[in-house]
């Protein structure tokens, strides 16, 4: 017998669907009672963002892979494919360790397709897991538009607050205890400060104070405190490499009355220290092939080497002499894939475009022919109702109903019209794939990239010649079966 299990994993917009899960469940249970099978197990991942977790840090869906491994599984039902994966790397590595494991996997909602296989179905489910992950991001962004609106009018937005405060509930109040640390540590400042001394040597000296040994911080954070705005009232959020300052001084968050101490002690920080812009975390440029690129020579793995200024620079063969410069090797490659893709796409263009109008045109079809078979019905009473008129006049009062519920149905029917062809034009649009040549590699973030290199199973670097092994495309006269491309 064949042991059949359901997974679900909660919404991140949980305020929408706080049942999301017991939903979820109900309709794989119903999908699994109309095909007539017994569900043995319920995988529940609760509240696990699958945007931004790893797979190691979903233990559910960890857990539901091994027992898959350990033949435990042979079938599972998902409400849709988002709740696998909001990323199209995890997505297709579950799908693919799943499938390995001979596992059936079943999508349970109405508007759901199945799963696609085969070459083109995984060009296909590329597809459908970017949609997922598009919308992942989406969710995202308007969590953070609602953080930056909340800075912009100067409520506190989230995360940690400096030392000093507390948050709790969208807003953050002072800790006096560590209130009374701070102001130690502007005073000791002030009172260790000399031009001849460097940083260093102030902070050794401020770090003689009782109080201060208790507390123990290191040089970077005590120079954060001292040029902490906050202190003086001045709120200022940072999202995303931009700054917000909130349009009135936070009286209630101000450590002393005036701003005197505060300002004596960030004029001489800036005369020690007139260069503050290491106080703040750079995002050094993050290598995209460190786990895909190898050597044409040697065949071993390149590794990123980093140079001054903690910026990684070179992919670089431990063994050999063969090194090429990151950013424009990783460029180069992510336009390599998508004019692959372009190819693929345009070779595909009608199993896409059938998916997408299984997807998304389903429902709206579904529901346009009841209102087809609804308005032919309130045409008919019409016609009777209209002949009864000559012999009842009370019919009258009938017909002004049918002809005002006709008039909603008629409405109703216009405006689902109007959206199914909407729809119906985004499709054609998009399995145009006019897009793709508009796209470079800037055009993309990381999660992007990275997405995008899931098609990739390997990069050969040699001294003249770059070659590309694909995941997604079989190829004759591959032993593996798959594609091999130069650039």
């Amino acid at each position: 017998m064949k042991n059949t299990v359901i997974y679900a994993r909660q919404s991140l917009d949980k305020d929408k669907q706080k049942n999301s899960t017991n939903v979820q469940k109900t309709v794989c249970v119903e999908y699994a009672h109309h095909n007539d099978w017994i569900v043995h197990k319920f995988y529940n991942e609760g509240e696990k963002s699958a945007r931004i977790n790893s797979i190691e840090e979903r233990p559910v869906i960890s857990k539901l892979m091994y027992d898959a491994e350990q033949g435990e599984i042979s079938r599972l039902i998902v409400y849709k494919r988002d709740r696998l994966a909001r990323n199209v790397q995890q997505y297709l590595q579950i799908i693919r360790r799943l499938l390995d494991a001979k596992v059936e996997i079943h999508f349970a909602a109405d508007n759901e397709p199945p799963l696609q296989t085969g070459p083109t179905g995984e060009f296909v489910e590329i597809l459908l897991a970017g949609l997922a992950q598009q919308e992942g991001e989406n969710i995202h962004r308007r969590q953070m538009q609602t953080r930056v609106y909340l800075a912009k009018n100067g409520d506190w937005c989230g995360g940690s607050p400096p030392y000093g405060y507390t948050s709790s509930e969208g807003t953050i109040k002072i800790v006096r205890e560590k209130a009374e640390v701070v102001k130690i540590i502007f005073q000791e400042f002030i009172a260790c400060w000399s031009e001849e001394k460097n940083i260093t040597e102030i902070i050794k000296a401020m770090k003689e104070h009782p109080e201060l040994k208790e507390v123990n911080f290191g040089k970077e954070r005590i120079l954060k405190i001292i040029s902490q705005p906050l202190y003086k009232g001045v709120l200022i959020q940072r999202l995303q490499g931009v700054d917000y300052q909130a349009p009135n001084i936070k009286t209630e968050l101000r450590i002393w009355d005036d701003d005197e101490i505060w300002n004596e002690a960030n004029r001489r920080l800036k005369i020690t220290c007139p260069d503050m812009e290491w106080l703040e975390v750079k995002e050094p440029y993050q290598a995209l092939l460190e786990q895909k690129i190898k050597c044409g020579m040697c065949q071993q793995k390149l590794n990123d080497m980093k140079i001054l200024k903690r910026q990684k620079v070179y992919y670089k063969c431990p063994d050999c002499t063969n090194r090429v410069p990151i950013v424009e090797f990783d460029q180069l490659v992510i336009d390599a894939i998508l004019n692959h893709l372009k190819k693929m796409a345009q070779s595909h263009v009608e199993e896409v475009k059938k998916v997408l109008q299984n997807r998304f045109l389903h429902l709206p079809s579904k529901k346009k022919k009841q209102l087809e078979d609804g308005k032919l019905k309130l045409e008919q009473d019409l016609k009777k109702k209209m002949k009864q008129l000559t012999t009842d006049s009370s019919a009258i009062h009938s017909i002004q109903n049918l002809v005002r519920e006709y008039k909603d149905k008629f409405a109703e029917h216009e405006s689902l019209l109007n959206q199914c062809y909407h729809l119906e034009q985004a499709i054609q649009n998009i399995t145009h794939f006019e897009n793709l040549d508009k796209l470079t590699f800037e055009h993309f973030s990381y999660d992007d990239k990275l997405g995008i290199l899931n098609l990739l199973e390997w990069v050969v670097c040699g001294e003249s010649t770059v070659y590309l092994r694909y995941n997604d495309k079989k190829e004759k006269g591959d032993k593996d079966g798959r594609e091999n491309e130069s650039t």
